[in-house]
This record gives C-alpha cells, structure tokens and sequence, in this order.
C-alpha cells in the first residue's frame, strides 16, 4: 500500500486457503484468522488474484522471502 500498487495477485502453496478465499470452501478453524485477515486487506486492491503454486512450484518465492528477511536484519 507504501508504494501504491493497485493491482496484485498472490500465490500460496495453501490449497485449504486458497479455497476458502475463493469461497469454495468454508476456511478451517486453523487458518479462519489468516483468511480473513486476506480478504479484510484485498478491499484495498483495484484488482486482485489468489492462486494455488505447489511447494516445489514456489522455490524461487522462499528463496527471495528469506534473502528479504535476512537484509532486513542487517
């Protein structure tokens, strides 16, 4: 939201809560508060997108997650 991006899609490995965010099923009581959290911030968006990635699918993704977390700390 810092940089005004209005257009975004997000990916997960999460197939439980990618069907929850896309209404297909009713979202686990383990994972309602991360659904709902989602849907509460995506009102911000113009456009939005939620897609399911397998694990092996995402590498490049964690990869870049931790070298974000590890320059964080530096």
């Amino acid at each position: 939201m810092e940089v005004e991006v209005r257009d975004m899609t997000f990916e997960g490995d999460s197939l439980v809560i990618c069907n929850a965010i896309h209404s297909l099923t009713e979202a686990a009581p383990s994972v309602q508060n991360v659904v709902t959290g989602i849907l509460k911030r995506i009102q911000d968006f113009r456009t939005f997108a939620y897609s399911h990635t397998e694990r092996q699918g995402n590498a490049p993704t964690h990869v870049l997650a931790q070298h974000a977390v590890t320059w964080k700390t530096l």
